[in-house]
Order: structure tokens, then sequence, then C-alpha cells
């Protein structure tokens, strides 16, 4: 119930932030990294499995509760793309305002370095998805932040000044 609860809240969450480009990051939802679904397509990729440069369709974020992105060649139409992939060095959950940090503190400059213009001047987004506190506790401590644009883009974001 909280998970729907949090869910429900974090997609009117993206659709205030698509409409409302806030001052700090906003993070779509949790995931859970360590589901055993089995995967239906060659292409579909756990979420956490993900690697910088990977290129996806935002809307594949919706599946299976943001557990899989479809990657695509970055030449083809998309609209996100991976930037940063790491485990969090904290003893503790982070929680909503210490993920919100955390994602300060090293998704927003290695957006900057990664597209070749800070977070707060670019005209793309940022946005990240993280582990539940329940797989966190199970060592599932991995940051995924990804730079998006509202429409889709036919070349790699990395590198692109944008």
């Amino acid at each position: 119930m909280i998970l729907v609860v949090v869910v429900v809240l974090a997609l009117i969450g993206g659709l205030i932030y698509i409409a409302n480009r806030p001052s700090t990051p906003v993070a779509p939802t949790t995931t859970s990294g360590t589901s055993t679904e089995p995967t239906t397509s060659p292409t579909k990729v756990a979420i956490n499995s993900a690697q910088v440069g990977d290129c996806f369709d935002t809307d594949t974020l919706d599946d299976d509760d943001y557990l899989y992105i479809r990657p695509l060649d970055c030449h083809s139409p998309h609209d996100g793309e991976i930037f940063f992939v790491d485990a969090v060095d904290s003893p503790t959950y982070p929680g909503s305002n210490g993920w919100d940090d955390t994602v300060d503190d090293l998704c927003v400059p290695a957006f900057g370095d990664y597209v070749g213009e800070p977070y707060w001047s670019s005209d793309l987004y940022l946005s990240y998805v993280y582990p539940n506190e329940s797989d966190w506790d199970n060592g599932d401590h991995i940051l995924i932040c990804y730079v998006y644009d509202n429409d889709n883009v036919t070349t790699p974001m990395q590198g692109s000044g944008r």
C-alpha cells in the first residue's frame, strides 16, 4: 500500500516537475533492484544493471515499477540517458531528504561532466532512481541518475553542451 502511494505521488510529482522545472532535482520513485521477475525481452535490462551511456525511452520506466529499462542505440530516438551509476556509501538508509542531498552531491556535478553544461543552466533535466529501504537493507545501495529531454533526440546527450 505504501509503495502504491509512493508511486502515485511520484507520478504526480513527475508531471509537476515537467510543467515547472524545480530548483532541485526530484526523485521519481524508489525501485526494488532485487526482483526475480523474468526478463521477457533480450533488451530489457534491470535498472540497477544499467551502465553509464545507456540510452532509453523514459516511458519504459513506467513498466514494472521502475525496475527495468530497454536500452536503445543512442542514435535512434530516445529521451533518457544514464550518466551516473554507483553504490552510495552510507551506513543507514538515506531517506527522502538524504537522497536529495546525495543527488545534489553526486549527480548534479556528474550531470555537468557528462552533458558538458552545468545542470542549473542546462535545457535538459535530471532524475534518479534509488532502492527502497527493504532492498537497501538487503545490500542494494545503487543510485542511478539519468538525463532526459522532453523531446526525443537522435544523438547522445553526452557532451552535447545543452
